[in-house]
């Protein structure tokens, strides 16, 4: 089957879609942090940044993707838990309760190792798989690269290595590092790479469940039943363990909510304020993944200073504050995006200004 891509489009322009989609994701992970359940939502929003992984990979030279993994993934993941470790300490003594357990040394190794030193960073835990993941799905395309119809067997090897991952969590489950179980990052997520990357490549096919003829019924009745699972079973997943009290269900779940974010998406790109919005919310999602939790103790120490409430005994009462989970939510997203999009302006203005430096030094 020959592929129809536009990936060399896609390299040098951001793709609306796929921000809409991680705007939509970053959104639900802000709002779960706050101790607000998101319902079924909260069984696909993790996997679905791993459908726009899949959907924007493109392959390159090995050491070069793991340059760019590193500059994009780890490097991000250092410099933000060193600042997230100090603010923490910060916080600790505003509060008047506890310290930090590790010092700088401690901390420095285990960030390095690409650990968390401390949990006001806790949601930067998901630049482990997702390093991990990329570099997987790398290596099953470099390996099948001369096989014929080499993508069908990628989603299918991926799918049944989600399956293995499910069912056999237990016994895999004993491999564990930085809390995050080995089942998750590299049996589950690669199944949802391997889902983006042929919702990109192959749009002929994929993108007439999405924007096809039935699509807002299909959407319908997977919202239906969605809920219906979640109104009659007692279903849980911890995303971040790797456990499930259903492989079934994680599977039917987890691949109908995908379904549903992705075309969630599509309807809101039509919405030009939404579309704003969710794009500029995905374009910093990184941003608010690292620091929203530290955006949501910033509030929650300022407005216990400034409503005379007493301090809570610890930064995670952030998570959890019924009385200011909204404002925890509107900041959590917005203060990191905001600042992000300052940075991105003042390197665009350096870069603009050393340009013109350099063109009147060559007249």
């Amino acid at each position: 089957m020959e592929v129809k891509t536009n990936i060399s489009t896609a390299s040098k322009h951001r793709i609306t879609e796929y921000d809409i989609i991680k705007g939509v994701c970053i959104l639900f992970a802000c709002i779960s942090h706050t101790g607000h359940c998101v319902y079924f939502w909260e069984y696909g929003f993790l996997f679905a940044f791993f459908f726009v992984s899949g959907a924007t990979f493109r392959r390159k030279p090995f050491w070069m993707f793991l340059k760019g993994k590193l500059l994009r993934i780890y490097v991000p993941f250092v410099l933000a838990n060193f600042v997230g470790y100090f603010i923490g300490r910060y916080f600790y003594g505003l509060s008047g309760h506890g310290g930090y357990a590790y010092t700088l040394k401690e901390a420095a190794m285990r960030i390095l190792s690409f650990q968390i030193a401390e949990n006001i960073m806790s949601p930067s835990w998901f630049m482990l798989p997702l390093f991990l993941v990329t570099l997987v799905f790398w290596l099953l395309h470099t390996v099948l690269e001369k096989v014929k119809r080499r993508d069908e067997m990628i989603l299918g090897m991926t799918f049944l290595l989600f399956l293995a991952g499910l069912f056999f969590r237990e016994q895999i489950s004993a491999f564990e590092w930085n809390k995050c179980a080995v089942l998750y990052s590299l049996t589950c997520a690669p199944f949802f790479c391997a889902l983006g990357y042929w919702y990109h490549n192959y749009p002929e096919l994929t993108r007439k469940i999405i924007a096809g003829k039935f699509s807002a019924e299909i959407f319908v009745l997977v919202l239906l039943l969605m809920t219906e699972i979640w109104s009659h079973y007692e279903y849980s997943l911890n995303v971040r363990y790797g456990e499930t009290s259903s492989a079934k269900l994680t599977v039917v779940l987890s691949i109908m909510c995908v379904y549903a974010i992705v075309y969630l998406a599509r309807c809101i790109d039509g919405m030009q304020i939404l579309k704003n919005i969710f794009c500029f919310l995905g374009k910093h999602s990184m941003a608010i993944m690292m620091f929203h939790v530290v955006s949501f103790s910033a509030v929650t120490f300022a407005l216990h200073f400034a409503l005379g409430w007493e301090y809570p005994t610890t930064w995670t009462f952030a998570y959890f504050s019924e009385k200011i989970a909204y404002a925890n939510t509107v900041a959590g997203c917005l203060i990191p995006a905001v600042v992000a999009e300052g940075f991105s302006l003042m390197k665009a203005k350096c870069l603009k200004l050393r340009k013109h430096e350099d063109k009147c030094m060559k007249i």
